[in-house]
């Protein structure tokens, strides 16, 4: 048995690694169900062969395989995910630096180094491997199979699904259709086999749907008899059959195997348990019924005026079939002895005993580490080891897929808290705009005494004037607009000049809030620009900013023009995260400025005066999962990423494969070597 796993593992580990079979994944958890139930309905039948002269031990069989079929899948799957297995991963090299290949959880795979011209950067990609278009080729055909046979179970089990449905409707139709029976010497007979068996009696009933004796124990079981009941000598024997269908439970085990056959549609030994237990049932019933004291002869001839008067059998029904009936005939007249009705305490609770012992044999021949570089989230390392467990690091950084560029280049979007530089290139009051106290205008005239010009800027007095002069006096231009304000001072100087030509202009409004300087993008989204109100910014490129509050602006200024940039990045940040520092943990919080690698964030990230080693720690980026499309800020991410990082090779080798490039949102984690994860 560890052998057929181990040889699993090493069959499926390529394509493992290339998300053919995510370890853990649906797609492992069907292989398990496949191979586990191939060998267990195999076990089963073999049991079977060798047990056909008692039934009820034949019946019991079928009961535990059926058991076996779910539990040992998914108990297999669990000891795999919490590491319950016994089966030691096998012992993965150091990788080397230069075409070397990497042994991967059992699986060969080759990781190349590039070397580059002098003067060339790139990133660093991820490790090559051999007919990579071929690979890719294959993998995706082997994806449509997958896709193919798991949507024809699917479609399969949907189908037996509404059988069984199809059935539950059958049963209530002959709840409905059922009379109680008021036949008092059929009633006294159930009675007097009641007590015979010690089970209590159903509620009997007759029903136009049926033509034989049927048993159905869903909700309160009722014995249900053909209208007219046919010419029966001895309804002795036929209810203590019947009855035996409750003291067995049958009723209820015959769901659970109409349960596993919709479930594994595919599989055929699940048929055969299904027969196999239909079968033993019936017939140990009839043991129950010969030893009850019917003859079981007389029982065959009962069962022989029933075949002609059968009609198809409800699923969910206690009935069978004319070939089943017709077995039963040939074993009853083939009895010579007095049959063993029951299975016996002993004998039952050792048959779940080894079907308990094989699922511990199962879960314990499963991997007991991780043993697989983790493609997906989760920190299953262990205590006292990385989430990579105790394989190399190198083996580990081989098996990590990026991208080839770390993060995607393209326009910028602010979010809380940017602080956006913002600067006023053109303000202008929107007109006709009024002139008030403290502004300031431009004045022109021309035809003035030629010792007292009047040219320059005049600030517009808190009285609401401007003062031309000694000689001209004061003109009250509050609450006027350019035009009315010019054409009062023209009124005001024709009094003392003859011919005055006037020019006017605002030179600054003093109500107008300047635009410039830095501001924060609120929590809430906004920009706030003061008496001019807020503007939503977040999630826009600065070029959507700058439009979206000019847009703004054009209410209050006429074609205003403002100039927007990025002063800080303060929405992109990156952790890092020292464990049991102090007997606790201590976490730094760094901007992103998009070309951080892992030496130089732990450079600015202030942790030299923290009294920790780095070469007595393990470190690792951990990176969340893309959100894909989704625009909603909740969206569930896909599994996150773990990055190893060899400090070793870095400081003192020279060895700059895993100094990642950080992304924003990465939590660089370092831990102590031994002291586990929180």
């Amino acid at each position: 048995m560890i052998e057929l796993n181990a040889l699993l593992d090493w069959a499926i580990g390529d394509w493992a690694i290339g998300d053919w079979a995510p370890v853990d994944g649906w797609r492992r958890l069907a292989l398990d169900i496949a191979w586990q139930t191939t060998l267990i309905g195999l076990l089963a039948a073999g049991l079977l062969s060798v047990c056909r002269r008692r039934p009820a031990l034949r019946a019991a069989i079928t009961l535990v395989a059926a058991g076996l079929f779910v539990a040992a899948p998914l108990s297999t799957a669990l000891a795999r995910y919490y590491g319950w297995g016994m089966l030691a991963a096998p012992a993965a090299p150091l990788a080397e630096k230069h075409d070397a290949d990497v042994l991967l959880s059992g699986v060969q795979i080759q990781a190349t180094a590039i070397q580059l011209p002098a003067g060339v950067t790139t990133e660093w990609p991820a490790p090559k491997t051999t007919n990579a278009t071929n690979t890719s080729a294959t993998t995706n055909r082997i994806d449509v199979a997958w896709r193919v046979a798991a949507t024809v179970w699917l479609l399969l089990t949907l189908g037996l699904a509404l059988r069984l449905v199809r059935s539950a409707l059958g049963v209530r139709h002959l709840y409905n259709t059922a009379i109680p029976c008021t036949d008092s010497a059929l009633l006294a007979t159930l009675e007097q086999a009641s007590r015979t068996l010690g089970v209590a009696a159903p509620m009997l009933c007759t029903s136009p749907a049926v033509r034989s004796p049927a048993l159905v124990s869903w909700g309160p079981t009722r014995l249900l008899l053909a209208e007219g009941h046919s010419a029966i000598n001895d309804w002795q024997a036929v209810f203590c059959h019947e009855l035996a269908h409750i003291a067995r439970r049958d009723g209820q085990s015959r769901v659970a195997m109409e349960l596993l056959v919709t479930l594994l549609p595919w599989q055929p030994l699940a048929w055969l348990l299904r027969r196999e237990f239909r079968v033993a049932c019936e017939q140990a019933c009839d043991d129950w019924s010969v030893a009850a004291g019917a003859d079981p002869v007389e029982l065959a001839a009962l069962l022989a005026d029933f075949i002609p008067q059968r009609q198809p059998p409800l699923v969910l029904g206690m009935s069978e079939n004319a070939p089943a009936t017709r077995n039963r005939i040939l074993r009853l007249l083939a009895m010579q002895s007095s049959p063993q009705p029951q299975l016996g305490r002993a004998l039952a609770v050792s048959g779940w005993l080894v079907a308990i012992i094989l699922l511990i044999m199962l879960m314990l021949s499963q991997r007991g580490g991780p043993g697989r570089v983790p493609t997906g989230g989760g920190s299953g390392g262990g205590v006292g080891l990385p989430p990579w467990g105790d394989a190399p690091i190198a083996t580990a950084a081989a098996g990590v897929r990026i991208p080839a560029e770390p993060y995607p280049r393209k326009a910028y979007l602010v979010q809380p808290p940017d602080v956006l530089l913002i600067n006023a290139v053109k303000i202008v009051p929107k007109p006709p705009y009024k002139l008030a106290t403290q502004d300031v205008v431009k004045v022109d005239v021309l035809g003035t005494m030629p010792d007292q010009p009047i040219s320059g800027s005049l600030i517009v007095s808190d009285d609401g004037k401007i003062n031309l002069g000694f000689s001209y006096g004061s003109v009250k231009v509050v609450s006027l607009t350019i035009d009315e304000a010019q054409q009062a001072i023209t009124e005001r100087l024709k009094e003392t000049l003859a011919q005055p030509k006037v020019s006017l202009s605002l030179g600054r409004s003093s109500g107008q809030q300047k635009i410039a300087g830095e501001y924060v993008i609120g929590p809430d989204g906004d920009v706030n620009l003061g008496t001019y109100g807020s503007v939503y910014v977040n999630g826009m490129t600065v070029p959507e900013v700058r439009a979206a509050i000019e847009k703004h602006l054009s209410e209050f200024l006429d074609s205003p023009q403002i100039a927007v940039a990025v002063q800080a990045y303060n929405s992109l940040v990156y952790y890092v995260v020292l464990e049991g520092v102090d007997g606790g943990d201590f976490v730094i919080r760094s901007p992103w400025t998009g070309a951080e690698r892992v030496l130089d964030s732990l450079a600015q990230s202030s942790i030299s005066g923290q009294k920790i080693s780095l070469a007595d720690c393990w470190i690792w980026i951990g990176r969340p999962g893309a959100k894909g499309d989704s625009k909603e800020p909740d969206a569930k991410s896909a599994a996150e990423q773990i990055l190893p990082v060899d400090w070793q090779a870095i400081v003192n080798g020279g060895d700059t494969w895993t100094n990642w490039a950080i992304q924003p949102g990465d939590r660089i984690v370092i831990r102590r070597r031994g002291s586990g994860p929180k």
